[in-house]
């Protein structure tokens, strides 16, 4: 009797056993799987590039219906931003308005347009004093837009001071490049008679490029070299002398040499037409490279938005400036036109920013600029070489 109790206590002390060994088994494992989380990739963030570029075409469009800018006058400083996985480009653009009440009816059109695009306003910030405004665009968590509008402050009436000793003021300036000089010597000398320190840049291999060249030099003007570069519309000739794409670096130098020798006398260069060579970033460290073997400084025309050109000269420490207004480049060009670029020019020149124009020997530049000249003066705006603007 005593043996077969003893057989049932280890027996029931053994069943406990097991089961408190089962329900450890048990409870680890749901802690395992509760806890162990597996190895997951990061997923890359990819960036809406094409609905970003949308809104360039948006905000353009509702600023020449709103009848503030014309489509060309202004194009965005681009900015390369990496967050994280994604990569993305961030528009910054530069509006001067002509009346303060305009900026709640260009907002307003805005907001509308960019949400029906898939966008938004993350910011909307007015700055009266400094007369200033500021829109924040963007696309879910990424900042693609920042459109920063300025105007001119109220006149109030001043009221009558003791008269005091005239102080010297600081002028103003702006440089003015006229380009595609070369086919004859007449434009030259009317620019001349204009008697401004216009900066004069002189496309290669025309007939009159060497004497136009020499020319000015004897008026101990600055002349730069309008280097001709490919464009991306392969139906544009960009001319003799032209930097192409598919050239080697050999051929790159041996054609910038001989547009020099055709071009004497040259302290800068700036690209004629060239879309496409300026928007690649390999062949135009190439050209910007030589460049910088003759002691040149190079001036973006800016003849796309996708240049890089400007970026890359700074990279390499080249002295380099950027064409910030075109003053004929409108398909229907009027002398009014010009005027108008030349006030924009002016005013860029008062806010103390880079104030650099193109144009071009044309009819209307002409009559704009012998009607405009007088007005900067009034105004203590003085021409200077494009180089004083340099970095």
């Amino acid at each position: 009797m005593k043996k077969w109790k003893k057989k049932t206590v280890r027996l029931t002390l053994l069943l406990i056993l097991i089961l408190l060994v089962s329900l450890g088994g048990v409870l680890g494992s749901a802690f395992w799987e509760n806890t162990y989380q597996p190895h997951q990739e990061m997923t890359p963030v990819v960036f809406p590039e094409r609905t970003s570029l949308r809104f360039n075409t948006i905000i353009e469009k509702t600023l020449e219906r709103i009848g503030e800018q014309p489509p060309e006058a202004f194009i965005p400083l681009r900015t390369s931003i990496q967050r994280e996985a994604a990569t993305w480009n961030m528009y910054e653009y530069h509006i001067r308005l002509a009346q303060p009440e305009m900026f709640t009816t260009l907002a307003d059109h805005l907001s509308t347009a960019i949400y029906r695009s898939g966008g938004e306003i993350f910011q909307k910030y007015v700055q009266s004093e400094e007369q200033k405004a500021t829109i924040v665009i963007g696309i879910g968590t990424f900042i693609t837009h920042t459109l920063v509008f300025t105007w001119q402050p109220s006149v109030t009436p001043e009221s009558p001071m003791v008269q005091q000793e005239p102080s010297v003021v600081t002028p103003f300036k702006t440089a003015i490049i006229i380009d595609d000089l070369g086919s004859n010597t007449q434009v030259v000398l009317r620019l001349l008679d204009l008697n401004e320190d216009f900066t004069f840049s002189v496309l290669p291999h025309l007939e009159y490029s060497t004497q136009v060249a020499s020319l000015l030099h004897e008026y101990q003007k600055e002349i730069l070299l309008h280097l001709p570069m490919e464009a991306r519309d392969s139906s544009e000739n960009p001319g003799k002398g032209a930097i192409m794409s598919y050239m080697e670096l050999e051929q790159i130098r041996e054609t910038i040499e001989r547009n020099l020798l055709s071009v004497p006398f040259v302290v800068g260069v700036n690209n004629h037409m060239g879309s496409r060579m300026t928007a690649d970033s390999e062949k135009i460290t190439m050209v910007l490279q030589h460049l910088a073997h003759h002691h040149l400084f190079f001036l973006d025309s800016r003849t796309t938005a996708s240049s890089v050109a400007y970026d890359v000269a700074q990279r390499l420490g080249l002295k380099s400036a950027v064409r910030k207004v075109f003053l004929d480049a409108d398909a229907h060009l009027s002398v009014e036109t010009v005027k108008t670029r030349l006030r924009e020019l002016a005013e860029l020149a008062e806010l103390q920013q880079p104030a650099i124009a193109i144009g071009h020997p044309k009819e209307a530049t002409f009559h704009a600029l012998d009607e405009m000249l007088p007005e900067f003066k009034q105004r203590n705006i003085h021409i200077v070489r494009v180089s004083q603007f340099l970095h």
